[in-house]
């Protein structure tokens, strides 16, 4: 018995060795042949030419028609999870198409939220001076000054103050309403699927009584979530994502000091008497009030700032999905498949 070594691998071999026994190269030296499977005598052209039918799934590569179970194509080899994830956002976007008709193009929210930030600064400013100054005359206001007549001056300051607050809380209200409108409109363009109201409740939600203790903050958590850059296109997944504490304390906050400002309302003193424990608490409430709504202000800029850069990206992200090169692949029209490759995931950007 004659020994050799294996010239892939070095190990030890002999001349009645058809193999390696390590690593199975053939061993040619050996006085027997190695015995191979037989090898492919028929070719036929026409399985690697033959294309997949019109409309049916076919590999974004070769265009050969594919099964749902496959995992490659059973041509050239080409992985097809990302093929499949692209056909599926298709069908959806189609289905949509059905139901609702094309899709909405995006519109950047910066022209509404610009100025909706540059109220709630003043806003933030002047609510919270209206509650301090409340506070001031509850805490240690001359009686004089406290109790005395409407044309004191610190009092007709304030009230010119608190006018102007107002007028900026209605204008804030409408440009906050709008941005929310806006943004939620977007998210069809956005590839956001599977919403839980229509656009119209992102205005209507506001004005039903009762409902609209809840329904303006739902469509502003699913604004938040279905708004994240990374979440998956077309996909239901973007609704078990977290939102921001500070959505919760606008919310509670904004009600909050509502309920302060109409009760300072109600508790306050008829003009021309003078109630000493009425004017008291009024003014309590009114200093409670405008602390209150200056945070819940505070909160809603954070938000609405948020909320536009997260489209911003968002929209970036679809933008350059959209443009990325792809192989040659026939649409419907030109009696071929939707499916086409696409990019590869991107990290996730937090929870979603």
């Amino acid at each position: 018995m004659v020994e050799a070594n294996c010239k892939a691998c070095g190990s030890t071999v002999t001349d009645t060795d058809r193999f390696c026994p390590a690593c199975g190269t053939p061993n040619a030296s050996c006085k027997f042949h190695p015995k191979f499977g037989p090898g492919l005598k028929i070719f036929e052209p026409r399985i690697l030419s033959e294309l997949a039918p019109a409309g049916s799934p076919s590999c974004p590569r070769c265009h050969r028609a594919i099964d749902r179970s496959d995992e490659y194509c059973s041509a050239c080899g080409m992985g097809l999870e990302e093929a499949w994830a692209r056909l599926d956002r298709v069908t959806v976007l189609n289905a949509w198409r059905r139901d609702k008709g094309e899709i909405p193009p995006y519109r950047r929210p910066v022209w509404l939220v610009t100025p909706l930030l540059a109220i709630l600064t003043v806003g933030i400013l002047a609510t919270a001076g209206i509650g301090l100054v409340n506070l001031w005359l509850y805490f240690w206001g001359d009686a004089s000054i406290a109790g005395g007549p409407a044309s004191s001056p610190l009092v007709h300051g304030l009230d010119i103050v608190t006018a102007i607050a107002m007028g900026l809380f209605a204008v804030g209200a409408v440009l906050t309403i709008a941005a929310i409108w806006l943004m939620y409109r977007n998210l069809p363009a956005l590839e956001v699927g599977d919403e839980r109201f229509g656009s119209g409740w992102a205005v209507w939600g506001w004005f039903v009584p009762g409902l609209n203790l809840i329904r303006p903050k739902q469509v502003v958590d699913d604004l938040w979530r279905a708004s994240h850059p990374y979440a998956p296109p077309f996909s239901a997944s973007w609704r078990v994502g977290p939102v921001p504490s500070w959505s919760a304390i606008w919310w509670v906050t904004a009600w909050l000091g509502a309920g302060f400002a109409l009760l300072s309302h109600l508790v306050a003193p008829v003009p021309g008497t003078v109630n000493s424990a009425d004017l008291q608490a009024s003014l309590a409430l009114a200093g409670a009030a405008g602390l209150v709504l200056a945070l819940s202000a505070v909160c809603l800029q954070l938000l609405v700032r948020n909320l536009a850069e997260r489209q911003e990206l968002r929209a970036t992200i679809v933008a350059e999905r959209q443009a990325e090169p792809s192989a040659p692949a026939r649409d419907a029209e030109s009696s071929g498949t939707l499916l086409r490759p696409v990019a590869a995931d991107r990290s996730v950007h937090g929870k979603y």
